[in-house]
């Protein structure tokens, strides 16, 4: 439909954190998930590699302004239907989560599978970031096996332009790697070193 924001949240996602919480058995779990719109202006502004991109994952909240990010309005995307994300979501904003834990350091966050990626559009301004139009560039967490830097950190961090290109790739121990992501993301390690502050429209 003309108009509509690429960050619309999947029918059903709602569903599937609630299931998440109440501990629901993601195999009995039915849900139609519908992949975002992916309009002409989009994949113009994001190039074809970020089209591509797009179209294997799901955006998991709506815009929304950033400081820790250069102050762009962010879309965060990620590759599992945003079932990892919105557990822990809930676990780190008490939402049904049952008794909570007072020290959030204790609570248990559920871990990232290897290969999972977490990806973050970058807009300048709310209007062009809802239509997913003028993308400036894509910050990627992707989980691998091995750990890097004191904190071990088990993410490599990449920056890629509004085509796709690489701008930098490296691990917590790359001196611009901790420049620009790793010595942030360290705040939320108890977390998988992301910190879930948003999610559907919060």
């Amino acid at each position: 439909m003309a108009g509509s924001p690429d960050w619309v949240m999947a029918p059903g996602t709602s569903a599937l954190l609630l299931a998440l919480v109440l501990g629901v058995p993601i195999g009995l779990v039915v849900l139609i998930v519908a992949k975002p719109a992916l309009g002409e202006s989009s994949a113009a502004a994001s190039g074809p590699a970020m089209a591509k991109a797009k179209a294997r994952s799901l955006p998991v909240h709506a815009p929304v302004l950033s400081p820790t990010h250069w102050n762009r309005y962010i879309v965060t995307r990620t590759d599992d239907d945003g079932g990892v994300y919105a557990r822990n979501y809930a676990i780190a904003h008490d939402e049904g989560a049952g008794e909570a834990v007072e020290n959030e350091e204790e609570r248990i966050f559920i871990p990232y599978p290897v290969g999972a990626v977490v990806s973050k559009e970058h807009f300048p301004d709310a209007k062009t970031a809802a239509k997913g139009e003028s993308l400036e560039f894509v910050t990627r967490m992707v989980r691998t096996a091995s750990a890097h830097g004191t904190a071990g950190d088990m993410w490599r961090y990449e920056r890629l332009d509004a085509d796709g290109r690489m701008v930098f790739s490296g691990f917590a121990d790359d001196p611009t790697v901790r420049q620009q992501c790793a010595t942030c993301h360290e705040n939320a390690q108890h977390r998988d070193f992301i910190f879930h502050n948003h999610f559907g429209d919060k």
